[in-house]
């Protein structure tokens, strides 16, 4: 009894590392391929809004940096959902095999659409030809429909919930 419990927690443990471990890969893919950033500029462009529409009320800077601290946990928010997303697309396996090339420096390269090698052209193409290659094109379409419609969710959530701290603090839309 006291073995099975052992080993049970022993493959509880390496099935949690390996999840935290395609998290990991997943958000340096996101990073890599310039979401994040998009997603970081987002939030400061709907700052640039916010303080062009509350200009006339001279709410302190002190409150805008208080309220920009939402930012973190609004970029963490948003890549949990991508990777979720992700993974409803994509088994394990082929998120392993997507990473795998992407997270790699040909992958990063293609990716910044840098000049490849012929030895990178080749790796390149390799993985162009891949199962997993086919079936990302093949999901792309369903894959942004979703995250079009993830991303509406948090930008407008977020909007709302700044919106709302603005207003617990006495300024209000004019």
């Amino acid at each position: 009894m006291k073995k099975s419990l052992f080993l049970f927690f022993i493959l509880l443990s390496s099935i949690s590392w390996s999840q935290e471990n395609l998290n990991n890969g997943m958000k340096d893919y996101l990073s890599n391929n310039g979401t994040l950033g998009y997603y970081a500029q987002v939030v400061d462009r709907m700052f640039d809004f916010f303080k062009n529409e509350y200009q006339g009320q001279l709410v302190p800077e002190e409150l805008w940096e208080d309220l920009a601290e939402v930012k973190p946990e609004a970029l963490n928010d948003i890549t949990q959902s991508i990777i979720q997303t992700y993974k409803a697309h994509f088994s394990n396996a082929e998120l392993v095999d997507m990473l795998k090339f992407y997270n790699s420096e040909v992958g990063k390269k293609a990716n910044a659409g840098l000049k490849l090698s012929e030895d990178e052209m080749k790796i390149k193409n390799e993985f162009s030809e891949s199962v997993v290659s086919k079936k990302i094109s093949e999901s792309s379409e369903s894959l942004n429909t979703v995250l079009k419609s993830i991303t509406q969710e948090w930008s407008a959530q977020l909007f709302l919930d700044v919106q709302a701290k603005l207003k617990a603090k006495g300024f209000t839309k004019q």
